[in-house]
């Protein structure tokens, strides 16, 4: 799963901590909920991916 985001104005966050924290950590949930739809789809019974927390390196 991909996602594009467009920088509008200069933002308070680095691109770089963006895109290695808030970018997944805004994505995660959408790819969790279409593992889960195509897990059920596919006859597979319940299966949910974790929660994960993005920490900083």
């Amino acid at each position: 799963m991909a996602g594009h985001f467009e920088k509008i104005q200069e933002a308070a966050l680095p691109a770089d901590a963006f895109k290695y924290l808030n970018g997944p950590a805004i994505i995660y949930p959408f790819l969790r909920r279409h593992v889960y739809s195509l897990i059920c789809k596919a006859g597979l019974g319940a299966m949910m991916l974790p929660a994960v927390s993005f920490q900083p390196r």
